[in-house]
């Protein structure tokens, strides 16, 4: 193509420049660089061999590429639906069936799973928190939206429960799926857990919630649930199915916490019986079929989409298959089968038993545009969430680059900066300092000193962080070395002054105490103070016109040096106890 070849002369002229700024260097007596010489010429021919056997070495096939990417370890993303919530506005419940279709214009959504809905259902929400009671109740809650709720309290314990009365009962047959939105306390935000990233060891809840129903002879729990929220700490639904009626006009949930590992504690802002989970995706009706001949590699070429064909099995190529094996690939639309070597030829009727298709990534639409239910037109639908997770097939020559991009990321922890930015990105906890320092001499002891946050501001893993943090570093660690999570020890500080301040700042007091509280939050694992630097500090305000007095206040267990910094050992942190600012008055002094 023409952008390969104009690649190709650039690379050409600059070999012939290098090779000619090198002569000087090689023979100085050699002058005259011109075209007409001899010497140039031969330097451009050696230049356009070196191209020319640099192509051949470079013309391979699509099929050695691909087994390129198999040595690499590597595999192509497919062509994949993405997914959303839809909101089904009725009051009245309904079961929708697996395969229901839903449709934002003429794009085709379906359910994959049978559930049931019902819009507005909740009465009265009650949180029990070590004896004490917070109750959420009136007309403005039914739909679950619009609240804030902590369900076990601000400072939930093993014991604590939160009571769901509702308007109508659950149906005892088919699935219901809770959905909520669920985020830590004042706003730290959302990590959401991924699975993956644990190399098999799983993401260990920080809490164990067991979800129950009011049956006829009492409260029952639930046996199977499925819990997406993985404790109430990210967005996610509760799927589950009741194992007998519910008791008559007293329809109740309770959720009630048998083990409690929360730093932060969860809090409520929507909860729903009306959502369903769709998948861009549409099934398609009329199955095609195929003839085979009995001839090696056969190829159909059929609409993109997954397929399910009768008696045969789908693999990603035919290295492992033998001349009896029934399989055949599907790529970019072509489905291939194999020589009779590495996979059965076929013939005659090879019948589709499943076709689905999908847009991809073209299917990653806007919130609010799944706006229809095929099967009742009539009902109000709606889509609050964006549709995510949609990708379109890779291509293997962006499937090397991905390779190339991965191997840049940090995946193994070797410095003990890779340590660091390993625990900054565990998804599922929520990290506000850390410190990677070594052990006792000769142990190959690796010592992590963890600051999760927390509404103290004195935050503290407690075992639940340190198993799900054991569980993502210990295939990443170095081989021969041995990880300790360990837990900052706070040491405590006040600060006092006096300032005289220019005449045209009003608040400088409150000017220099925020600056010092921003100071000391910059601080990290075994960082103190300097009494030099922090009197530095206060004098560059611009509020200030000197420094009259500058006093710190230490817990007893905080050493000072001579020149009265204050000295912390490798996982110590400062917990600021105080800052106060006196500003003197022009004749106070």
């Amino acid at each position: 193509m023409m952008w390969e070849q104009e690649e190709s002369q650039e690379s050409w002229e600059q070999a012939v420049r290098e090779l000619r700024d090198k002569i000087p260097e090689i023979y100085p007596a050699w002058t005259d660089y011109n075209l007409h010489d001899p010497g140039i010429t031969m330097l451009e021919l050696f230049a356009w061999m070196q191209q020319a056997a640099q192509y051949r070495m470079g013309q391979i096939g699509e099929e050695h590429r691909k087994k390129y990417v198999k040595l690499l370890g590597m595999k192509g993303i497919l062509r994949k639906p993405g997914k959303t919530m839809v909101t089904v506005a009725d009051r009245q419940g309904r079961y929708i069936e697996a395969g229901t279709r839903f449709f934002a214009e003429n794009i085709c959504f379906e359910t994959r799973i049978a559930q049931n809905v019902t819009e507005g259902i909740f009465r009265t929400f009650i949180s029990k928190n070590g004896g004490q009671e917070t109750v959420l109740q009136g007309e403005w809650l039914a739909e679950g939206k619009g609240i804030s709720l902590f369900p076990f309290g601000k400072y939930p314990a093993a014991g604590d429960s939160l009571e769901i009365q509702l308007e109508k009962e659950l149906a005892p047959e088919g699935m219901h799926r809770l959905t909520m939105e669920c985020m830590h306390a004042y706003g730290k935000g959302k990590n959401p857990v991924i699975e993956s990233a644990f190399d098999g060891h799983g993401f260990y809840p920080l809490a164990e919630i067991e979800l129950q129903y009011m049956s006829s002879s009492g409260w029952r729990k639930v046996e199977k649930v499925q819990d997406g929220t993985y404790g109430m700490i990210q967005d996610g639904s509760w799927c589950f199915e009741l194992p007998s009626p519910m008791k008559k006009e007293d329809y109740r949930l309770r959720m009630e916490l048998k083990r409690c590992d929360y730093i932060l504690p969860p809090c409520i802002t929507r909860i729903s019986f009306a959502m369903v989970e769709v998948w861009q995706q549409e099934t398609v009706e009329e199955l095609p079929c195929f003839w085979g001949n009995g001839f090696p590699d056969q190829e159909f070429f059929l609409e993109d989409g997954e397929i399910e064909l009768e008696g045969w099995k789908q693999v990603e190529d035919f290295d492992n298959s033998g001349p009896e094996d029934f399989h055949y690939t599907l790529e970019r639309g072509i489905l291939r089968f194999g020589d009779g070597f590495r996979g059965v030829m076929p013939e005659g009727k090879l019948q589709v038993t499943r076709m689905v298709r999908t847009l991809g990534d073209q299917g990653n639409i806007k919130a609010g545009v799944i706006r229809q239910m095929e099967s009742d037109k009539s009902l109000s639908v709606i889509n609050e969430y964006d549709v995510m997770g949609g990708t379109r097939e890779e291509t293997t020559e962006e499937i090397f680059k991905r390779f190339l991009k991965e191997r840049e990321i940090q995946k193994r922890a070797v410095t003990w900066e890779d340590y660091e930015t390993l625990v900054m990105e565990i998804p599922g906890l929520l990290i506000e300092k850390c410190k990677v320092f070594a052990g006792a001499a000769g142990s190959r002891t690796i010592r992590i000193a963890v600051k999760p946050y927390a509404l103290d501001s004195c935050g503290v893993p407690n075992e639940a962080y340190k198993k799900n943090l054991y569980r993502y570093l210990e295939e990443k660690r170095m081989i021969g070395t041995r990880i300790e999570i360990a837990a900052p020890e706070y040491y405590g500080l006040g600060i006092t002054c006096v300032i005289s301040a220019k005449v045209q700042y009003r608040q400088a007091g409150e000017l220099v105490e925020e600056a010092i509280r921003g100071w000391i939050q910059k601080k990290s694992f075994g960082d103190g103070v300097s009494y030099s630097q922090l009197m530095g500090l206060i004098e560059a305000q611009p509020c200030v016109q000197r420094i009259i007095s500058l006093g710190l206040d230490t817990d007893r267990k905080g050493k000072r040096d001579p020149m009265g910094n204050l000295v912390l050992p490798p996982q110590g942190l400062i917990r600021l106890k105080q800052v106060s600012c006196q500003v003197m008055e022009a004749g106070e002094e």
